[in-house]
């Protein structure tokens, strides 16, 4: 029997029809239903070249450089790429990725010292540092040469620092949707490339290795899946599903991820998150170890797991704490949704805030105290710019950043009524766009729900910013009994949602989507029901 889960010559053509309307040609669709666009290319991304022939030349110098990342998993794995890329030209490599609790964001003078102690003459950054201006001049004072390549928002007066590897950084650079990740695979190919100059095909087969942690640096970071990021997540997600790095596959399967499961976003987000979830020690992240195969990595591993498991219950707790708040500040029935919260560990404050503005619609912000300063996130819906409102009260904050629609800061304490206050007033002051109803991109009924037709959604996974589910109508959907899976006439195994399955129909026509589920099959998750 044909294998469910390959990828067909040609597509149902209700789902081919769907993506020829999103993507404006059938050509554009076919390519993007196989995910066969190249790769972005490294030359376009400024300053790049000049970034991979200064690595190059301290690698023919043997001299140290040290690798500095970020603790979130976009951080993790975008160092974790130039480490493995550096480590396979024999360089001497210093990875470091710091601890936000006691070393918060980007470079801070004493740690630019430390780097020099510890012997480097090159410091690259990944997922971050675009505005460390006085720390890389610091160290260019110290005889280390820095290159910082990122994917962060520059707010608009703010210095950027000089040769800055930033698609963002750009005017109209076709790359802005890459993320930590994305850039340190395209840095890692330059790098190969110009280190084997004969020999490009194994420059760019080498460089595909690390395309599992592109896929994961990418998702959890929340990157457009439908521009420059789609074919290397489809090939990066089908890496972790054959269980290509040890410490992938052995997570994936303590975390009961299924091999199709991980083209779930959630999911995949649940494998990237992990390893970022016990805090670096002296620079040295356990989770990156895991990711890089170290002598420890089985231990490392066993922590990783233990720890974000633990996570994942205090996490939910947070979100509880942070209903309970909202609810008390009325921002459910349309206060500016801005909180401080007290018993929630800074580290959850995005989630907490993501929460809010997934049930209000609008910008949220939730802060908190810690070893005496506040520190707060800012989430919003698409058309807010959130670091322009902190460059709005940047008089008051230690440290920001962040992108449109995410972002954070810290403070000193006592700033935090004024903060709160400002945030409330430029919250208010947004004009924030109502969410759209949800819009049917064809109507299907139950018969349609055939092998090709499977085969082709599978194909245009993972669904997620940028590439969204399409939304079906099934027409004269029948109940049929009390079952609540059925196999199509091609035997591709359906199962249903059962919450809220309204025993009072027998037939109607609801809005679904599907996701994947083992076997080549479909799980449906129902958005609204109609007679």
């Amino acid at each position: 029997p044909a294998d469910p889960s390959a990828p067909p010559a040609t597509f149902h053509p209700v789902v081919r029809d769907i993506y020829v309307r999103r993507l404006g040609s059938a050509d554009a669709a076919d390519r993007f239903l196989h995910a066969s666009d190249p790769y972005p290319e490294p030359s376009a991304l400024a300053n790049l070249e000049a970034a991979a022939d200064r690595i190059l030349a301290a690698v023919a110098r043997n001299e140290r450089i040290a690798v500095f990342g970020h603790d979130d998993p976009d951080g993790i794995t975008s160092c974790a790429i130039l480490v493995e890329t550096l480590e396979r030209l024999d360089a001497d490599v210093d990875p470091y990725i710091p601890a936000r609790a006691t070393e918060g964001h980007g470079l801070y003078p004493d740690l630019i010292r430390r780097f020099q102690h510890r012997g480097a003459r090159l410091l690259v950054t990944t997922d971050g540092c675009s505005s460390n201006v006085e720390e890389v001049e610091l160290a260019r004072s110290l005889r280390l040469d820095v290159i910082v390549t990122d994917h962060h928002e520059v707010a608009a007066g703010r210095a950027a620092v000089p040769g800055l590897v930033n698609p963002k950084a750009e005017k109209d650079s076709p790359l802005t949707d890459l993320t930590g990740a994305g850039v340190a695979a395209l840095l890692a190919r330059q790098i190969l490339r110009r280190a084997w100059p004969g020999d490009t095909d194994g420059a760019d087969k080498f460089c595909c290795r690390h395309l599992d942690l592109v896929a994961l640096g990418s998702i959890c970071d929340w990157a457009d899946l439908g521009r420059n990021n789609r074919s290397w997540v489809v090939e990066g997600l089908s890496r972790v599903a054959r269980g290509d790095r040890p410490a992938l596959s052995i997570l994936r399967r303590a975390l009961e991820i299924g091999p199709d499961a991980v083209f779930r976003v959630g999911k995949a987000s649940r494998l990237g998150a992990a390893f970022a979830s016990v805090p670096s020690s002296d620079g040295q992240s356990p989770g990156l170890r895991a990711l890089l195969g170290r002598p420890s990595w089985a231990g490392d591993l066993e922590d990783v797991l233990k720890t974000f498991l633990r996570q994942e219950a205090e996490l939910e707790r947070a979100l509880a704490v942070g209903r309970e708040a909202a609810e008390a500040l009325g921002i459910p029935a349309g206060e500016p949704a801005v909180m401080f919260v007290t018993d929630v560990n800074s580290r959850w404050l995005g989630r907490v805030a993501t929460a809010l503005v997934e049930s209000t619609g609008r910008p949220a912000a939730v802060l908190t105290e810690h070893r005496g300063s506040v520190v707060g996130e800012l989430r919003a819906p698409e058309g807010v710019h959130l670091v322009d409102v902190l460059a709005e009260m940047k008089e008051l904050l230690a440290s920001w950043g962040g992108h449109r629609v995410a972002a954070g800061f810290s403070a000193d304490g006592g700033h935090a009524p004024e903060i709160q206050r400002r945030l409330r007033s430029a919250f208010a002051g947004l004009s924030t766009p109502a969410p759209a109803p949800p819009v049917t991109d064809a109507e299907i009924r139950r018969a349609d729900v055939d092998l090709a037709f499977s085969r082709a959604l599978r194909a245009a996974m993972p669904f997620g910013k940028g590439n969204p589910a399409p939304i079906f109508r099934v027409r004269d959907f029948r109940r049929g009994g009390t079952a609540m899976e059925f196999d199509s006439r091609d035997g591709v195994g359906v199962r249903l949602f059962e919450s809220g399955f309204p025993d009072r129909f027998e037939s109607y026509d609801p809005l679904v989507t599907f996701q994947p589920r083992g076997g080549g099959g479909l799980t449906v998750k129902f958005l609204d029901w109609a007679r």
